[in-house]
């Protein structure tokens, strides 16, 4: 039997409106190293690395690919597909977001700014 762990991070927890890249922090120990065995392990944030403090994002980066088969994140709608093997051995592939709406801006986001 097959199973699957999606573990999302609530990364926007300290968010801003106007928040700027290399600012957030999420703390890599709330990442649990426990799969509970899971054949997959899927783990979803919003914000890609860059916008949290370097130090902060080496250590989240590192703990979410010890712990991580697939990698999904946004925020910056860009939308990316790679795969990587890290030193340790582990093998992730990473999805990042794209909008989900088309190339114009809905009207909720227009609104915003």
């Amino acid at each position: 039997m097959h199973t699957v762990l999606l573990r999302g991070l609530n990364t926007a927890w300290l968010s801003q409106l106007h928040e700027a890249p290399g600012t957030l922090y999420f703390p890599p120990e709330a990442v649990h190293s426990d799969t509970n065995g899971a054949s997959l392990v899927i783990t979803a944030l919003h914000h890609p690395y860059n916008w949290f403090s370097p130090q902060n994002g080496r250590e989240l980066r590192k703990r979410v690919e010890e712990f991580s088969d697939i990698v999904l994140t946004g925020h910056e709608h860009d939308f990316t597909v790679r795969a990587q093997r890290g030193g340790r051995g582990e093998v992730n592939t990473y999805l990042e977001g794209a909008a989900l709406q088309g190339p114009q801006k809905s009207q909720a986001a227009s609104t915003r700014s």
